[in-house]
């Protein structure tokens, strides 16, 4: 239940795909489907992903998830606000990583989401995109 928790105040489902439940951002931030973590990745290398995604992959644009401390659960209203079972691991970080981590691997859904992803695209472009030729004409020291 913790790493639920902590997956909705880290807003998770703005960037990530869950199946075939597109992200809620726009797809210049979309990130990879949750789906597949449980047959892609390993707990032990989650867990350190969460822990400082810059660590292991420079200039990601992966935030490190909010995890509360023991001075943010110890408040007042900590229960209505990250949850019984978040103040009861009493700021313990690692318990915290992992509890995300689980949750990560419990995420249930489509894994193969190409069709739905061409469908998006054939619907609604890809204007995101900057077209390789106008990237190629770019020249920033004319700006100088």
């Amino acid at each position: 239940k913790a790493g639920e928790k902590l997956q909705e105040m880290g807003e998770c489902k703005k960037c990530h795909f869950y199946g075939t439940q597109f992200p809620t951002q726009t797809a210049e931030t979309w990130a990879p489907n949750l789906a597949m973590s449980k047959e892609r990745l390993r707990s032990d290398w989650i867990v350190e992903w969460f822990r400082d995604p810059q660590v292991i992959m420079p200039g990601t644009k992966m935030p490190k998830p909010y995890i509360p401390t023991a001075d943010d659960v110890a408040i007042p209203e900590a229960i209505s606000l990250f949850g019984k079972e978040i103040v009861a691991l009493d700021g313990d970080e690692e318990a915290m990583l992992e509890g995300l981590t689980e949750y990560t691997l419990s995420i249930k859904g489509k894994k193969d989401i190409t069709k739905e992803l061409k469908d998006f695209f054939d619907k609604n472009g890809y204007d995101f995109i900057i077209p390789k030729e106008e990237e190629e004409e770019y020249d920033e020291w004319e700006d100088w």
